[in-house]
C-alpha cells in the first residue's frame, strides 16, 4: 500500500480481495475492520471517502485484513460485538453472540412484561460471553439473574463484560449438570442457548466457525443434538418454580422435538421463528 490510499480506494481493493478468498459478508467485514482502525462508524466511512490513511493506520488495517483472510471471525479481530444494543467483549474460546439469540432474549423480556412487575429470578445455563444474562440484567425490570458457565475462559470474559456494563449477575462456575444437585434455589425463568449442533453439521460449518469458535459451545447432545434438552428436562422439577417458564434456543428442525420433550414433562409450549423464518426458540411454561 502506498501513501495515496484513501478510504474509498482501500475498500475498493479489500472487498474483492475478501470475495476472492470466499470470506462471508466481504463488504461488511471490510467496513467493520476499517471503521475500527479509523475509530468511526461504518456510516462515517462514507462521508470521508477521500481521507488518506496514515502509515500506522494502513499497517493496522493490513494486519486485520491478513487475519480475516485466514478465516478469523471479525468479532475476534475487533475483540467485541453488539448484542441487544450492548457492546460485548469476545475472544478465542468464547462463542460469538448471534442475532438469533437476540430473539431468545426478546421472548424472555416479553414474558417478563406479563408478570406484573413481580420480582423474578432467572438462570442462564451455558452463559458463554454472558450476553444473555447481562442483557436480561440490563433490560428487564425487577429480575435477579444468575448464570452458570463451565469454561474458565468464557467465564472470565463474562465477568469482565458484566463489570464493564455494570450488570449485577451472580456467576456460577462449573458444568451445570454437575452443579444441579448443589444449587441453593430454583428459578422463575430458565434460559439457555445450549450446544445443539450435531457432529455431521459441524463438518459442514463455515471455516470461520469450525476453525475458530469453541467446538464444545456448539456441538453436543449426541447424534441428534438433543441430549442437552433431554437432560435439562429431567432436572426441571429441581430448578423451575411452579408457574415458571423455560426459554431454549434450538437448531434447524429441532424445535418441534424439543417442544415434545418439554410437553412430556407436563409443560405447555410455544415456538418462535427467527429472522429467516426458522423455528428457533421453544418456550415451555409450567402451570
Amino acid at each position: 500500500m502506498t501513501e495515496q490510499w484513501t478510504v474509498k480506494r482501500i475498500l475498493d481493493w479489500t472487498i474483492p480481495f475478501f470475495e476472492k478468498k470466499a470470506i462471508p459478508e466481504s463488504r461488511l467485514s471490510a467496513e467493520l475492520l476499517l471503521a475500527e482502525v479509523l475509530h468511526c462508524t461504518r456510516l462515517e466511512l462514507y462521508v470521508q471517502f477521500e481521507r488518506f490513511l496514515t502509515p500506522h493506520e494502513r499497517e493496522h488495517f493490513r494486519n486485520f485484513v491478513t487475519r480475516r483472510a485466514a478465516g478469523e471471525p471479525v468479532q475476534y479481530i475487533l475483540g467485541h460485538t453488539s448484542f441487544m444494543g450492548l457492546d460485548i467483549r469476545v475472544g478465542p474460546g468464547v462463542l460469538i453472540p448471534r442475532s438469533e439469540t437476540e430473539i431468545l432474549v426478546d421472548c424472555v423480556l416479553e414474558h417478563l412484561g406479563t408478570t406484573g412487575n413481580q420480582p423474578q429470578s432467572a438462570l442462564d445455563i451455558g452463559s458463554g460471553s454472558g450476553c444473555i444474562a447481562i442483557a436480561l440484567s440490563k433490560l428487564a425490570n425487577n429480575v435477579r439473574v444468575s448464570a452458570v458457565e463451565k469454561s474458565p475462559t468464557a467465564l472470565e470474559i463474562a465477568r469482565e463484560n458484566a463489570r464493564i456494563l455494570e450488570a449485577p449477575v451472580t456467576w456460577i462456575a462449573g458444568d451445570f449438570f454437575e452443579q444441579l444437585p448443589h444449587l441453593a434455589e430454583s428459578f422463575d425463568i430458565v434460559v439457555s442457548n445450549p450446544p445443539y449442533v450435531t457432529g455431521a453439521e459441524w463438518q459442514a460449518l463455515e471455516t470461520q466457525v469450525r476453525d475458530f469458535e469453541p467446538k464444545e459451545a456448539l456441538v453436543g447432545g449426541g447424534p441428534d443434538g438433543l441430549g442437552f434438552y433431554r437432560d435439562l428436562a429431567a432436572g426441571l422439577d429441581r430448578i423451575l418454580n411452579p408457574g415458571g417458564a423455560i426459554f431454549l434456543e434450538t437448531g434447524h428442525q429441532q424445535a418441534k422435538a424439543v417442544a415434545a420433550i418439554l410437553e412430556a414433562r407436563g409443560l405447555s409450549t410455544a415456538i418462535r421463528r427467527d429472522y429467516s423464518h426458522i423455528e428457533r426458540v421453544v418456550i415451555g411454561k409450567r402451570n
